[in-house]
């Protein structure tokens, strides 16, 4: 320090050069401190708080008998800062991020979306393109066959390179579905009903199914419950539709409600019969085919599937019935249909399809050998021999408001009517019967059920309430021979 600056009370008034000088020692004292300062601590930011302990007065360069220090000086003093203030440095909160960074980002993002919608558009693009040149490869490849009459732009069917014969499918005929189909759709018919009902005034109803020509001559094999109605009374008019187009009326040959089988005739010659399989052939898993016309207007609808099971005892309206299960799509039109093995065979006579919310894939037929052996007698005797019969009517009462409608005073199976010179002198009208052959019963299937255990000519032993008893009677089985069959009209 230059001594010519100071003397013993601090800035030497006789040298004109002590108060700038003094001014200049102060910066640098102040810039030694700084870099004496920076040096120990590089990379940390210096506080801008401070208290009034840290801030350096003019204490330090006077004392109390001194002048005082003109004001330029004061301020000039007032940046340096003291070595000690760095020991009460408070280190800086970490830096929020700045909006700038945030928009960048924002930035970023629009351009990563605007990234994927090229990209897809692009793959599009490429896709297309790859599309339109397979298509060109294959157009300058293949032989095409020409149609549409716009003949400046024609449509390109293809087919393979062997021409098939007229009718025949691309594969020369060789499908087994197609030669099967062809084989035995003609001899699938239509059939519409008509039943006339009275109630509270007259109205007609109508029916439609499907029958199948079983002789050249005109006999038609189909459900009974295609030709009845809720009542089990026959069509006043029954027509059979063929798929060339020909329609004729038909007469009821004969029908059996237990086995849903009917024989039907029309006037004509040389049909289209079916060949007649056997279904005791039959196997799990074969393929067959159903021909039918479901919904009562897609009459030659062809339909694929297998033989799910053999044997299936299934309550259809009442009556139990052995049949055949399978997968092939039936719907309502298609009974009476046909149901064929893969050599073009009539196995089975579509009658009935499991209905209900999700369930699909469950159709029955009657199998065959069955069908036929009923169908043989509606058409040598006009009805089924050797069944059992006892020319009683029973009737269910299921709720209290009936029987109090009726005047009875339980619910269960009741006798409402009686055929002369049968079982008439047994029973009387209002038994209501308890059981049959010890059997308790719930229901007349219940009853149809035992009776056809029986044969014609056996005793059947009925439990009976009759006028506040119980009693047992003894009924007779006779043969069921049904009425006459419809004739033709004019």
């Amino acid at each position: 320090m230059n001594n010519d600056l100071y003397n013993e009370n601090g800035l030497n008034p006789e040298n004109p050069q002590s108060e700038a000088t003094h001014e200049e020692s102060i910066k640098n004292e102040a810039a030694e401190s700084t870099n004496g300062t920076e040096a120990q601590m590089p990379h940390e930011p210096i506080s801008d708080e401070r208290t009034e302990t840290d801030t350096p007065t003019e204490e330090a360069h006077t004392d109390a008998t001194a002048e005082p220090i003109p004001e330029p000086v004061k301020k000039e003093a007032e940046p340096a800062p003291a070595s000690h203030t760095y020991e009460s440095y408070n280190p800086a909160p970490t830096p929020v991020t700045p909006p700038v960074k945030k928009q960048k980002t924002g930035v970023s993002l629009a351009a990563v979306a605007i990234l994927c919608v090229c990209t897809v558009l692009l793959s599009c693009a490429a896709g297309f393109l790859g599309a339109y040149l397979v298509t060109g490869s294959m157009a300058d490849n293949a032989e095409p066959n020409l149609a549409g009459p716009d003949t400046s732009n024609p449509v390109v069917i293809y087919q393979s390179s062997t021409s098939p014969a007229s009718g025949m499918s691309a594969d020369n005929g060789s499908s087994a579905y197609y030669s099967v189909a062809e084989l035995v759709k003609a001899s699938v018919v239509e059939i519409t009903t008509e039943h006339l009902v009275n109630s509270y005034f007259q109205y007609v109803t109508q029916g439609a199914g499907s029958g199948i020509i079983l002789s050249e001559d005109g006999y038609i094999l189909t459900n009974n419950h295609v030709i009845v109605d809720s009542n089990n009374e026959i069509a006043r008019t029954i027509t059979v539709r063929m798929t060339t187009g020909e329609e004729f009326k038909a007469a009821v040959i004969g029908s059996d409600a237990d086995a849903d089988i009917a024989v039907l005739k029309i006037e004509a010659a040389n049909l289209p019969a079916v060949v007649v399989g056997n279904s005791d052939k039959l196997g799990v898993g074969e393929e067959v085919i159903a021909v039918g016309n479901p919904l009562g207007e897609l009459g030659g609808t062809v339909t694929n599937g297998i033989i799910s099971a053999l044997d299936r005892e299934i309550n259809v309206d009442g009556t139990m019935m052995n049949l055949l299960q399978t997968n092939t799509a039936i719907n309502p039109g298609n009974s009476g249909g046909g149901l064929f093995n893969m050599a073009g065979e009539l196995i089975g006579v579509v009658n009935a399809k499991s209905s209900g919310t999700g369930i699909e894939g469950l159709g029955f037929a009657i199998p065959v050998n069955d069908a036929v052996d009923i169908a043989d007698q509606l058409i040598t005797n006009g009805y089924v021999s050797g069944k059992p019969y006892l020319g009683v009517t029973f009737y269910n009462v299921t709720n209290y408001s009936e029987a109090l409608y009726y005047g009875l005073k339980h619910l269960g199976v009741y006798i409402v009517g009686l055929e002369d010179d049968m079982n008439d002198t047994v029973f009387e009208i209002g038994d209501r019967v308890i059981a049959v052959d010890g059997n308790e019963i719930s229901s007349a299937d219940d009853i149809k059920a035992v009776i056809k255990t029986h044969e014609v000519g056996d005793t059947v032993v009925f439990t009976i309430y009759r006028n506040g008893k119980m009693r047992e009677v003894e009924a007779t089985c006779f043969e069921w021979v049904p009425e006459s069959s419809v004739q033709f009209e004019e």
